[in-house]
């Protein structure tokens, strides 16, 4: 089969990343009211993490400009991605990112998301 060697082949060349994904999720506090915690979902999952885009004309704001970047997260597709998990990136040269999820596309291969730093406009 093509998309196993494919897979494979992602894998091992490319997921050099690593990224840990949690998710808000409904709960009941100590009362019995609705409440919301964050639950972590995967822990250190191999990915890829990368910018698809880089806006170098930027926005003007009263500060100067604001430089837009489009960030992009690889990752096998065995993983149950959603909008507004929140994912927290370790890069294979040691850098930590927070992002917040987009939706994700599916593929046979691999799956890609969309995503944005945490406290960030589009």
């Amino acid at each position: 089969m093509e998309f196993v060697r494919m897979k494979r082949l992602l894998k091992q060349f490319m997921y050099n990343d690593r990224m840990t994904v949690s998710r808000q999720v409904a709960s009941l506090d100590a009362e019995g009211a609705d409440d919301y915690r964050i639950d972590e979902i995967y822990h250190e999952i191999p990915c890829h993490f990368g910018i698809y885009e880089i806006s170098l004309t930027g926005k003007q704001s009263d500060r100067g400009d604001v430089l837009t970047q489009k960030l992009r997260i690889d990752c096998d597709p065995q993983y149950d991605i959603r909008p507004n998990d929140i994912l927290a990136i370790q890069t294979v040269a040691e850098q930590q990112f927070l992002l917040r999820a987009g939706k994700a596309l599916n593929y046979p291969t691999h799956k890609e998301i969309n995503a944005e730093r945490e406290g960030e406009e589009a």
